[in-house]
């Protein structure tokens, strides 16, 4: 028997149903999955599940990624990669395909990206240029919390306990954490722009539908806004979060607590987020040499 390589026919032609809850993104990244997979289905669609068997399939999919993001990212390569590699799988599994063509395919190396931390005196600059409340207290949690992004579009004004000092984070893999608001100038912010507010409405909203987060992509151009508006060149804005944790750790002098700040599992994680300069360095090992001749 041979099967039809679009989704929705071969999935009417098993009797199964369950391949999208087995992909591992949610969110926006279902769409990509819907466009690769949609536009792998119709190039293919006088290919049978036999041309897809290995080694011939491994060819299949390196032309397909070739003819549509040679020119791409490192990671987006890797993601449509992963999509892929998702369907296949999951073929495999139905007694489709004997194996999955795509196992021996490699996907680009990432290239380390060099981050930044940025001043206290640049964070509050760019904080305090915004007009809109809501922005100043978002650039607040961003460059004082080191919220991630997806951190902060989840935020909702019920997760803000201005009473206990608290707010609840939810981070990577579903895990909520508890982090104390800590600055007082960013608990009345709170108070200020959270007032007669409905706990299920959000703290980074888009205009007029504050019960809805904002969109990834809208994030990104409020953010270049925020930027434009204070008249500072644009930077990624994660390097707000190794700002805070730079920052942190600058006054204090404590990794553990930049760990505790940025919620890593690792510390090692959190020394990637640390960027001393060299002229600490270089004042360390002066200090070093003055206690030898004591």
């Amino acid at each position: 028997m041979q099967y039809d390589l679009r989704p929705l026919a071969l999935l009417e032609s098993t009797g199964k149903s369950d391949f999208s809850v087995t992909t591992p993104h949610r969110g926006h990244t279902l769409l990509a999955y819907e466009h690769v997979l949609g536009l792998f289905a119709v190039e293919h669609a006088d290919l049978t599940l036999a041309d897809l068997e290995p080694p011939q399939g491994g060819g299949v999919v390196r032309a397909f990624l070739d003819r549509h993001w040679s020119g791409s990212s490192s990671a987006t390569r890797r993601q449509r990669l992963a999509i892929l590699r998702s369907l296949l799988t999951w073929l495999v599994g139905e007694g489709l395909l004997r194996a999955n063509p795509a196992t021996n395919v490699r996907g680009p190396r990432l290239k380390s990206q060099e981050r930044h931390a940025h001043s206290p005196e640049t964070v509050r600059s760019i904080i305090y240029a915004q007009t809109n409340p809501r922005d100043r207290v978002c650039l607040m949690l961003l460059g004082w919390l080191g919220l991630r992004k997806d951190e902060l579009r989840q935020l909702q004004v019920a997760d803000v306990d201005l009473t206990a000092g608290r707010i609840l984070v939810r981070g990577k893999g579903g895990k909520v954490s508890s982090l104390p608001i800590g600055y007082q100038t960013l608990r009345q912010a709170l108070y200020i722009h959270l007032a007669d507010r409905e706990p299920d409405e959000y703290i980074l909203y888009p205009k007029s539908y504050r019960d809805r987060p904002m969109h990834p992509g809208s994030v990104h151009r409020w953010w270049s806004t925020c930027l434009e508006r204070a008249g500072v060149e644009h930077f990624p804005m994660h390097e707000l979060r190794h700002s805070a944790a730079q920052a942190l750790y600058d006054e204090t002098g404590d990794p553990v607590l930049a760990q505790m700040l940025l919620r890593h599992a690792d510390i090692k994680t959190t020394r990637g987020y640390l960027h001393p300069p060299l002229e600490r360095l270089e004042a360390a090992l002066g200090v070093l040499e003055a206690s030898w001749d004591k």
